[in-house]
Order: structure tokens, then C-alpha cells, then sequence
């Protein structure tokens, strides 16, 4: 009988799984850890995402992996799941708990947990699709060099209409260091309340209060992103013919700074790409952003303490050393400011009261000569009176 070909036996499943998997269990601790630490840093502050955002956060793309982790921390209790309904089923939701909250912050950096824990019977099915796809474009910026991500309407109350004042999404930072407004526009609102509400909202925070330097629209598709700008010229055309003064202040803002495209826009698939400048200069942008955050602060009698745990509450920890520095160097400026104007008012008074010496000896002398004259003129008199 002829030999049977046999082939030897290959070390291992064919598809690898024993080659890839980690039997130092110390390793795989540390992996573990450096998960968890990812998921909770990331609902530290989102407080609760969907498996799909999460999977992006951990890097993973099997869904499996996915739960895997998330249903060890649940045991742990550091997360919770949940299911919010929406239009046409469920959602799944994972969020942080208290634990985890705790687990969460940095106890090298003095920081206290937060008391935000997820409660899936609070949240806003109608807003819900809204906060995760922002959660996608926080989670895009990060992955293209954009840092810092503000919130603007967490922790805000409701307002009613007739005091309200329109506020954007977010505040992020570009890869060139300029403080960017980002709206998220997945449903588009009436000509008349981006005329009357939004752009003049913008104007002033751009312009007066010096909270960002651009607005950027962030549509799903690049149709939608057509049709913006569309509305947005639209609406700068209606303010033309009333008595706003948005265009004035962002024509002013245009020349003093020399900024062209205050308003820009995007879509889901491209808007971090909408930035201009050279990274090279980020440093230098923030600075002067802080800088002017100080000078509103002073203005306000606001304390720069407070205005620098303002700043870092958003903007990224690589830049907490940089606001630390450009508050000490402000401080420092005023300080030298206020000894200037207390040198120019000593040199003021000085001057003053030497021209009113000046004006006193003048007198006295022409007293003093009005004296003797007056003294002459009698011994004259006298004389020729004789």
C-alpha cells in the first residue's frame, strides 16, 4: 500500500488564535486595566455611549470583544447597561455609575469625582441621536489632532424662548490652535431663526465676549452641506434689511484679525478638514486666546483662579501648563501695567506740583515786586509831595 502524505500538524489553531492570545497573566492584566481606563475616561465626561462609539473608543471592530469587556466592567460596577426607546425600537446604552466615577479621576491632579452617573430614565429620546453623533465627531477630532472638547449646552438649564440665547454645540480647538464653534445641523431650523437668533448669537460671542474665533457647520452629507450655506446666506441677506448689528460686528471682527471665513462648513465624512493656518502656530493661537479670556475676566471682575479651572475643565491636560503660564504672565503683565500708570501718575503729580511751586514763586515775586513798587511809589510821592 502506498504511504499516506500526512502533513505535520501546525503549531496552534490555523487561524492563530493561540499564537495571538497572552498567557502572561500580569499582561494581560495590564491590558485589561488600559481598557477600562479608556471606556471610563471617555464616560468621565459623556457620561453614558452606545456599544458602536465605545468600540471605536477601545479601538475594537468585532462586536463581540466589545461586550466582552464592557459585561466585565458592568460586574466590576463600574458601568451600567441600559435601553432607551426611540423611534422604532430600542437603543442600548452603557454608562458610568458612581464607582466608576470614582475609579475615573486623577487623584495626582486634585481632582474630586464627579456626581454625573448614568440614569436611562432621564434621558432625552428626541435629543439622544444628537449627543451620539456629537460623541462621534469628539471621538473623529481627536483621532485628527483637534484637542479640548467643551459642551456648551451640559449643564445648562432650559431656558424659555424669549430668553433665550442661542448657544452652539461645542467649543474644540483645530490643529492650528483656533477655538472653533461647531454646530451640528442634523435637521435644519427656519431662515428667520438663524437671521434673528443664531448668527447674531455668534456675532457676539465671536466679536464682544471673544468666546471662539469661527463658527463651523457640521452636516450629514455633503447635499445638506450645500443647502447651509444656502440658508446661512440666506438668513445674512435678511439681517441686511433690519437693524441687527451682526454683520457689523463680524465685519469689524473680519478686519481685525484678518480672518476671511468666519463661518465655514462640513459634513460628517470631511469637516475636520475645514481649518486654515500652519499647526507650527498652535502654541502661539492659544496663548492668545487665553490671553484674551484673562482680559475678559478682568473686565468682569472675574478672579483669574477661576478662569483658568474654567479653561481647563475643556481644554486638553497638554495644555494645562500653557494656561498656568500664559495666567502667571498676564498677572505679571497687569502688575507691570499697574506699576507703569502708578509711575506715570507719581510723574503726573510730581509735575504737577512743581508747575504749582512754579506758580507760587511766580506770585511771591510778583508780590514782592508789586510790594517794593507800591513802596517807591509812596517814598515818590512823599518826596515830591514835600
Amino acid at each position: 500500500m502506498p504511504l499516506l502524505n500526512i502533513e505535520p500538524k501546525r503549531p496552534g489553531n490555523p487561524g492563530g488564535t493561540p499564537r495571538s492570545l497572552i498567557r502572561d497573566p500580569k499582561l494581560r492584566k495590564e491590558i485589561r486595566i488600559l481598557k477600562q481606563t479608556k471606556v471610563l475616561q471617555w464616560l468621565k465626561t459623556e457620561i453614558y455611549s452606545s456599544p458602536e462609539i465605545l468600540a471605536l473608543v477601545l479601538g475594537f471592530t468585532n462586536r463581540q470583544s466589545v461586550h466582552k469587556t464592557l459585561a466585565a466592567m458592568e460586574e466590576y460596577g463600574l458601568i451600567r447597561q441600559g435601553r432607551v426607546a426611540i423611534v422604532g425600537g430600542h437603543q442600548t446604552l452603557w454608562g458610568i455609575t458612581e464607582h466608576g466615577q470614582a475609579m475615573a479621576f486623577d487623584e495626582g491632579k486634585d481632582e474630586e469625582p464627579s456626581g454625573k452617573t448614568f440614569e436611562p430614565g432621564r434621558i432625552s429620546a428626541l435629543r439622544l441621536r444628537h449627543i451620539l453623533e456629537l460623541q462621534k465627531l469628539k471621538w473623529q477630532a481627536m483621532q485628527a489632532g483637534w484637542t479640548g472638547w467643551k459642551n456648551c449646552d451640559r449643564g445648562v438649564k432650559p431656558q424659555k424662548r424669549k430668553d433665550f440665547k442661542h448657544r452652539p454645540d461645542v467649543r474644540v480647538i483645530d490643529p492650528a490652535g483656533k477655538v472653533v464653534a461647531v454646530e451640528l445641523e442634523l435637521t435644519f431650523k427656519a431662515i428667520k431663526r438663524y437671521a434673528e437668533e443664531v448668527i447674531p448669537a455668534h456675532a457676539r460671542q465671536i466679536y464682544v465676549e471673544e468666546n471662539y474665533q469661527h463658527v463651523l457647520w457640521v452636516c450629514p452629507t455633503a447635499a445638506d452641506v450645500k443647502r447651509m450655506r444656502n440658508l446661512i446666506s440666506q438668513a445674512q441677506e435678511q439681517i441686511k434689511r433690519g437693524s441687527s448689528k451682526a454683520l457689523e460686528q463680524l465685519a469689524a471682527y473680519r478686519e481685525e484679525t484678518g480672518v476671511k471665513r468666519v463661518f465655514r462648513f462640513g459634513s460628517l465624512d470631511d469637516w475636520t478638514q475645514q481649518w486654515e493656518g500652519r499647526p507650527e502656530d498652535r502654541t502661539k493661537n492659544v496663548r492668545a486666546y487665553l490671553w484674551n479670556r484673562f482680559y475678559q475676566a478682568s473686565r468682569a471682575n472675574k478672579s483669574f483662579e477661576s478662569q483658568s479651572y474654567e479653561e481647563q475643565e475643556w481644554m486638553a491636560a497638554t495644555d494645562h501648563e500653557l494656561i498656568q503660564q500664559t495666567r502667571t504672565d498676564y498677572i505679571c503683565a497687569v502688575k507691570e501695567r499697574q506699576q507703569e500708570e502708578e509711575a506715570k501718575q507719581a510723574r503726573q503729580q510730581q509735575e504737577q506740583r512743581r508747575q504749582q511751586e512754579e506758580a507760587n514763586r511766580r506770585y511771591a515775586e510778583e508780590q514782592e515786586a508789586q510790594r517794593r513798587a507800591n513802596t517807591l511809589m509812596g517814598k515818590v510821592s512823599k518826596l515830591f509831595g514835600q
